[in-house]
């Protein structure tokens, strides 16, 4: 398997704030090229500030199969705030639609 990103977003936590869904975590994994290390919870914050310094971050699910395949470049949306998102639609919060909740 060729590396899709460093680091692989499997999960997401949502809170509700002011009438907006807010990523509160991710369950993060690096990518070794050729296996998905294990996960482990990261904020959103940490998440922001890793990709400000030029980590990148991809969606991955499992398919019927149990295998894991890329989703989506995880982009950030700058409105009143900064959110995550991995859909390219502009949104008033945070949109990480290719991974379950958690």
């Amino acid at each position: 398997m060729q590396k899709w990103a460093d680091y692989l977003i499997s999960a997401v936590r949502y809170e509700e704030s002011f009438n907006k869904k807010t990523v509160s975590y991710c369950k993060v994994h690096p990518d070794n090229g050729d296996t998905v290390g294990p996960g482990t919870t990261w904020s959103k914050e940490e998440i922001m500030d890793a990709s400000f310094k030029g980590v990148t971050f991809f969606t991955i699910s499992k398919d019927n199969r149990g295998k894991w395949k890329k989703g989506r470049k995880v982009t950030f949306i700058k409105a009143e705030k900064v959110y995550l998102n991995d859909d390219f639609v502009k949104v008033d919060g945070d949109n990480l639609v290719s991974v379950s909740e958690f």
